[in-house]
């Protein structure tokens, strides 16, 4: 029994060394918040409409910007991930490849895939540059570590 036990305990390091095996792998496994929220391309978006979608999209900027503050993402080493806020949650997998991370997620809706560019990793600040679904807006996330006791 002991035999077993000591197996599965050595399967178990060995899956956790693998699983962020790599230096940026490793600075990405933490949780994060979102502490800055940037708009880019906001101009093209508000030209590419009529006045009216225009003024729509300034509001819908500050009502986005302040649902995404509240965000959190937590990415595990076993290559899984949470996100959420007071509004929404989702988990899934996640994998780093080249520039780009990509979530994973399986609900009674099927399999979506994600791809988010990654404009920066480091051990304290994570970039990601996102296309918001609902508008035309591009969102820059600035992410930092959460401190934990």
């Amino acid at each position: 029994m002991s035999t077993m036990k000591n197996g599965i305990c050595v399967l178990s390091i060995l899956f956790m060394i693998f699983a962020c095996s790599n230096k940026r792998e490793q600075m990405l496994c933490k949780t994060w918040q979102v502490s800055d929220v940037q708009f880019y391309n906001v101009e093209q978006a508000i030209v590419l409409s009529d006045t009216l979608q225009g003024d729509q999209i300034e509001v819908a900027k500050g009502n986005l910007r302040d649902m995404l503050m509240k965000n959190i993402y937590a990415f595990d080493e076993d290559g899984t991930f949470k996100t959420g806020n007071a509004v929404a949650e989702a988990e899934g997998e996640w994998k780093l490849k080249n520039d780009a991370l990509l979530f994973v997620v399986v609900n009674e809706e099927g399999k979506k895939k994600k791809e988010v560019p990654v404009e920066k990793l480091t051990d304290d600040s994570l970039i990601l540059a996102m296309g918001n679904d609902q508008t035309s807006l591009k969102v820059r996330l600035i992410l930092t570590p959460v401190i934990t006791d």
